[in-house]
């Protein structure tokens, strides 16, 4: 289950239960896109291996997946815009897909990955 908060007129995402594995987070909560991912939200969640984030989701915050050492598989959706430093350092990802919409991409996002395309 999904952790959030609701901040004017979006949706953060603060965190999620222990046991995911298969991360689908929705585009939308309580009728509001949900527009980011907080600073150090799945930091060190081992369990997730596969993640899907929506278009309605703006910004993926530093660290968010940090040390999520058995995330293999990251879909980016088109309209996910920015992703801060070192979001993604020290997982598993071997392949991803960038959508078109992505503006920024901070200091080691992709750090200690397998990315291969």
């Amino acid at each position: 289950m999904v952790q959030y908060e609701v901040r004017g007129n979006m949706v953060v995402i603060t965190g999620c239960s222990k046991d995911e594995s298969n991360l689908d987070l929705p585009d939308e909560i309580e009728n509001k896109p949900v527009g980011k991912i907080e600073a150090n939200t799945f930091n060190n969640m081992e369990n997730i291996t596969r993640l899907v984030v929506p278009g309605t989701c703006k910004v993926i915050g530093a660290y968010a997946f940090a040390a999520c050492t058995n995330l293999e598989e990251l879909i980016l959706e088109e309209g996910v815009e920015t992703i801060e430093d070192w979001a993604f350092i020290s997982c598993n990802i071997k392949s991803i897909s960038l959508p078109q919409s992505l503006r920024s991409v901070g200091n080691n996002a992709f750090l200690g990955n397998e990315i291969k395309t």
